[in-house]
């Protein structure tokens, strides 16, 4: 009885030889000279010039949401943080779930299109975050709604209602603000988007 090995062994590489001469180029190009400007010079320093406005703009937001929350913590005190805590993790949650992917597929779509056709961008760009926008009225709405029952059986404290109201109302502009700063992103100005995160 033949093992697979012995098999396959025999016309197996002969198959792989044939598959690598087949995509083998059938002449090899001359390495570029490095005399004058690339041409993707300007690109790639557009690149990690947006890389470093990402970077320092994310770790300023980082440090100064962590000085917020601590001046927050110590005004505050343990209790109503806690119960402040709890409204921004929804917000955040709840912000996240409300745009639906919408921020990634405008990158996806806008970047593949927006040398071809702008004003199907522009459209699609307009469309999305208003949709965003929407979609954040309809799940503040029902945060809003939900708010009682949230605050008294699933975390047992009635003192959230108004937390919860009150953060209610920010989904809108957070959703809507989360798929503007990602259209600011195809056009490969960083700043606007860190500005709005």
């Amino acid at each position: 009885m033949a093992t697979p090995s012995s098999r396959y062994g025999i016309w197996m590489p002969a198959l792989i030889c044939s598959l690598m001469n087949n995509f083998a180029p059938s002449e090899r190009t001359p390495p570029p000279t490095l005399t004058g400007p690339v041409p993707g010079d300007t690109y790639l320093a557009k690149l990690a010039q947006g890389a470093a406005i990402v970077l320092v703009g994310r770790v300023f937001g980082r440090a100064t949401s962590a000085l917020t929350h601590v001046i927050l913590a110590r005004f505050l005190g343990p209790q109503d943080f806690g119960l402040y805590a709890i409204g921004w993790t929804t917000l955040q949650l709840g912000g996240a779930l409300a745009v639906l992917g919408l921020d990634k597929g405008i990158m996806y779509y806008g970047s593949g299109h927006r040398e071809t056709d702008q004003y199907l961008v522009h459209s699609v760009l307009r469309q999305s975050i208003g949709l965003a926008c929407a979609l954040g009225i309809v799940f503040g709405t029902g945060l809003y709604l939900c708010a009682p029952w949230l605050a008294t059986q699933v975390f047992g404290k009635a003192n959230l209602i108004s937390v919860m109201c009150l953060f209610a109302p920010a989904f809108c502009f957070f959703s809507g603000l989360r798929v503007a700063a990602a259209a600011s992103r195809i056009s490969q100005r960083m700043q606007f988007s860190i500005y709005t995160e």
